[in-house]
């Protein structure tokens, strides 16, 4: 019996629900007013490219305002620097304004670990 594992696994991330009210009352959420880099063919605002109603516009800002979208990690990790803002790749990479770098290189182990265990299911559990 063959059983399907996935190929890649991200890990467990942290995530902090945020309360909308309905309908959203701007006085309770405060976006933040950023001053973006003015390098856009490197980083942009991720706000940009998400789309949004206006009704949940201010909760969208309040997370996403400080978050810039860059081409790599070394891109990420320069703006996050320059810029004091959270930057992603499109990678999911990310480079944090307190200097945390997360995603980039899984090594060889990795792979290795994986082919391992396709083979040891294919053979073990066909015989």
């Amino acid at each position: 019996m063959h059983t399907h594992t996935p190929t890649h696994t991200s890990p467990p991330t942290n995530t902090t629900p945020t309360p909308i009210p309905h309908p959203p009352t701007p006085h309770r959420l405060r976006p933040p007013t950023i001053t973006y880099p003015t390098d856009t063919d490197r980083a942009f605002p991720l706000l940009r490219k998400l789309k949004y109603t206006p009704e949940v516009a201010p909760a969208v800002q309040q997370v996403f305002a400080r978050t810039l979208l860059c081409p790599d990690l070394d891109t990420a990790a320069e703006f996050a620097r320059s810029t004091q803002l959270n930057c992603i790749t499109l990678d999911g990479d990310e480079a944090n304004r307190k200097g945390t770098l997360t995603g980039g290189y899984t090594g060889n182990l990795t792979l290795k670990l994986q082919a391992w265990k396709e083979f040891s299911v294919c053979v073990f559990g066909c015989m």
